[in-house]
């Protein structure tokens, strides 16, 4: 079964800069790939390893997001 098989909420297409914020105030720019109302997708612009719980600034919304896997430079995980 495919990945998107998996899913309960579908993902949709972003494709839109965003910024990650850790709780010590660093911030690493990515792309925001593809949204769900549980989870995302991002690239980053440059190899990083940012914490586990963060935040996800894109545009005027923020969201609280747990980071569950990273690939080369895509990330995804939960949103809180």
């Amino acid at each position: 079964m495919s990945d998107k098989g998996k899913r309960l909420n579908p993902r949709i297409a972003v494709n839109k800069e965003a910024i990650l914020a850790d709780e010590m105030g660093g911030e690493v720019a990515c792309t925001l790939l593809d949204l769900s109302s549980d989870g995302f997708r991002a690239k980053l612009g440059s190899p990083h390893n940012p914490t586990t719980l963060v935040k996800l600034v894109c545009g005027d919304e923020t969201y609280d997001i747990e980071i569950r896997w990273a690939t080369g430079l895509e990330i995804g995980g939960r949103i809180l």
